[in-house]
């Protein structure tokens, strides 16, 4: 094809056409210009084609992974829910004219009480996002911005680590003073020098007394936390999945 058009030049030149040939020769530029430009416009179009299917495949992993995120706030919520009961049935047993032993007051309760449950975001998606340096896939400046806001957030600390926090202190102080005699004689069948079970004080004991009120706080302080948390999520799937829609 090029000998061709150089063919032609070379014959418009030998027969003196000079005219003809620099009109031939501005529209052979032309033409290589409009192609080149047409070639541009479909790589072009093909790589934004690649990075819309990329943006796609990383907000439908997001969305996935805050769903599940939903799932967990919620689990923490219930279970928070389950732990604030225990503690006011506590406090009613621990009334002084409620005839029931110290140990027996907590009984099977002593497992949730000594348990505590946190929220930690699943970002797997968004760190693949970022690990990848495609954060400028994300063409909403706005989603792009709640997403860093909401994954830069530290959930580990404030108001869950106290959770954790004064729920270990709490065990730390109650196990021993559920440990008496008669214990270690039904279990192990030994007879230890110890405090009877009828010797437990519990009932008249002030720092016990004040770390269940102060597990009632602070999970009181992380429900609020996490449904703050939870409106943002819902916010964000609402964001992703309108963002996914005008890509199809």
């Amino acid at each position: 094809m090029i000998k061709f058009f150089r063919n032609i030049r070379q014959n418009l030149l030998n027969e003196g056409k000079t005219t003809k040939y620099l009109k031939y020769a501005i529209g052979e530029i032309v033409l290589v210009v409009i192609g080149i430009l047409i070639a541009l416009q479909i790589n072009n179009w093909n790589i934004n084609r690649l990075n819309i299917e990329k943006e796609n495949r990383y907000l439908n992993e997001i969305k996935n992974n805050l769903n599940s995120d939903l799932l967990k706030i919620q689990d923490v919520l219930d279970f928070n829910h389950k732990k604030e009961t225990l503690i006011l049935e506590c406090f009613n047993l621990l009334d002084i004219r409620n005839t029931i032993s110290g140990p027996d007051i907590f009984g099977s309760r002593i497992q949730t009480l000594g348990s505590y449950n946190y929220f930690s975001p699943n970002d797997l998606g968004f760190k693949n996002l970022i690990s990848a340096e495609n954060i400028s896939l994300i063409e909403n400046d706005n989603l792009r911005k709640l997403l860093l806001e909401y994954y830069s957030f530290d959930f580990k600390s404030g108001t869950q680590k106290r959770v954790e926090e004064i729920t270990r202190k709490f065990v730390d102080y109650i196990l021993p003073k559920l440990t008496f005699k008669e214990h270690f004689l039904g279990r192990y069948k030994v007879e230890l020098d110890i405090p009877s079970k009828n010797d437990v004080k519990i009932k008249n004991d002030p720092q016990m007394i004040s770390f269940l009120g102060l597990m009632q706080i602070v999970m009181s302080l992380q429900n609020e936390l996490l449904n703050e948390k939870k409106e943002d999520v819902e916010k964000l799937i609402e964001n992703v999945q309108s963002e996914l829609n005008n890509k199809l």
